[in-house]
């Protein structure tokens, strides 16, 4: 997972009256039982509502308990308001929550369970702005710096609570932790034990299976040294890992990750049933490479689940799959289907709509597939001059363009175009426009990047070599 616009609205402040650009907001939150979390808002000067950031889902009107009886909290096209009933200001109000332990689509897990009982919370759920709009149209496409202001560096107080045990930033402590409250981060909340190395820190389920421990640090390894020698120095040292597994009936499987600056969260469900098998290794490889890819996609001018998420979602699945076959944990073959299953996908949700459209359609799987499309064509016009995807990243992440805190999808075609003059309209293309012969759309974009492609006769696309 990638960037989203709380990045955006914490560093873009809008000064749209003058008391808005001395808007100050601090949050408090407190774990008071298994199942019930306190978190109080201070702001100043008064408001007359607040919007948040990350409202992917709508899940904070039924887990969120507004204390006293003046407020309400309502969705407001894509995220969720707080406001009194009688519409007056306010400089606080708080709440009692239930965890909620589902990922939001496009967005970080809120809450992430350990199998003992203990949580990670992420604080970036907490993040709020005042709005300049008000219509659900406003906020189609969630907050961002043309409707709301964001406050002047927020701040959230972690209480220990009933817990009594945090692990912040790798650091285990035992009392009370004020922290910025930017783009967010994950904060562990329990008691399992830290494991400090080299390649990371990382508190892992003690529920996991060896097998798959091990196996977990081993691509993790293995991942971290091939992208950082491909891309350069993480950003932000050395990563912090935290992994959650639930044990799952018979052969099921189901993987949700999410990186926020140096760190990767992991909430892992395998079935009693699934065995330790190359194929069981396979997956979890290339689920692990891809979240690991997004820990060099630093900048926040991409917004998870808006209309450039194609940018890093699918880039990601591109690294992870062709750095499993150069580490050999991927046999080439392998690499070419996993493109060519992208680009078949790919050509179902361009049916329904532009790509750019495809988070308002709840199609966030499309940026993915279709992003690995781009990411492939990108690949092959790198190779034809003795280059590849991973030089063409090296080369954007280390452009400079809008400073070090943006990436934006603009910075992408820009790169392009100095790759091959007009390949930036094409790609735009691509990704904005609505396409009468979806197919015709993906075989153009590949064969303009020099992909060698067909069609079987049930009329799927073919990729026939790799670039």
């Amino acid at each position: 997972m990638s960037k989203t616009r709380a990045s955006i609205l914490i560093t873009a402040l809008v000064a749209a009256t003058s008391n808005a650009a001395e808007l100050r907001l601090g949050v408090t939150l407190t774990p008071s039982s298994a199942d019930e979390w306190h978190v109080e808002y201070t702001v100043s000067p008064p408001v007359e509502s607040l919007v948040f950031a990350r409202g992917q889902g709508d899940y904070r009107r039924d887990s969120w308990s507004l204390d006293g009886s003046f407020f309400v909290i309502e969705r407001l096209g894509a995220t969720d308001r707080i406001r009194r009933l009688d519409n007056m200001p306010f400089t606080s109000f708080s709440a009692r929550l239930t965890p909620v332990t589902d990922k939001p689509p496009g967005d970080y897990t809120p809450f992430v369970r350990f199998s003992d009982g203990s949580m990670a919370v992420f604080t970036g759920q907490f993040v709020a702005g005042v709005p300049t709009k008000d219509t659900a149209e406003d906020f189609a496409d969630g907050v961002g710096y043309d409707n709301a202001v964001a406050p002047i560096d927020p701040t959230i107080t972690l209480e220990p609570g009933n817990i009594g045990r945090m692990v912040v930033r790798a650091d285990v402590v035992e009392e009370s932790t004020e922290l910025e409250l930017m783009e967010g981060e994950y904060v562990y909340f329990g008691h399992a034990g830290t494991i400090q190395t080299p390649m990371l820190t990382a508190v892992t389920d003690d529920a996991t299976p060896a097998w798959l421990r091990d196996h977990l640090y081993d691509t993790l390894a293995a991942t971290y040294e091939y992208f950082g020698y491909r891309l350069g120095a993480l950003p932000g040292g050395k990563p912090f890992l935290l992994t959650a597994f639930r044990s799952l009936e018979g052969g099921y499987v189901s993987s949700v990750g999410g990186v926020i600056g140096s760190q990767l969260i992991i909430d892992l469900g395998v079935g009693e049933q699934v065995p330790d098998t190359p194929e069981s290794r396979q997956f979890m490889a290339r689920f692990f490479a891809h979240e690991s890819a997004h820990l060099w996609h630093t900048g926040g001018g991409v917004p998870a689940a808006g209309p450039g998420s194609w940018m890093h979602e699918g880039s990601a699945d591109a690294m992870a799959w062709l750095a499993l076959a150069e580490l050999q944990l991927d046999p080439p073959t392998a690499t070419l289907g996993l493109f060519q299953e992208a680009a078949n996908e790919c050509v179902g949700y361009l049916a329904e709509g532009p790509l750019r459209e495809a988070g308002r359609r709840n199609e966030f799987q499309a940026y993915y597939a279709c992003g690995a499309v781009i990411a492939l064509a990108t690949h092959g016009l790198m190779r034809a001059r003795g280059r590849d995807l991973f030089d063409f990243w090296r080369g954007l992440l280390n452009s400079g363009a809008g400073g070090e805190d943006e990436l934006r999808v603009d910075y992408y075609y820009l790169q392009v175009a100095q790759l091959e003059a007009g390949f930036d309209t094409e790609v735009q293309a691509f990704t904005e426009q609505s396409h009468d012969d979806p197919a015709a759309a993906v075989i153009g974009l590949l064969d303009a990047a020099g992909i060698a492609t067909g069609v079987s006769e049930s009329g799927d696309i073919l990729i026939t070599a790799m670039p």
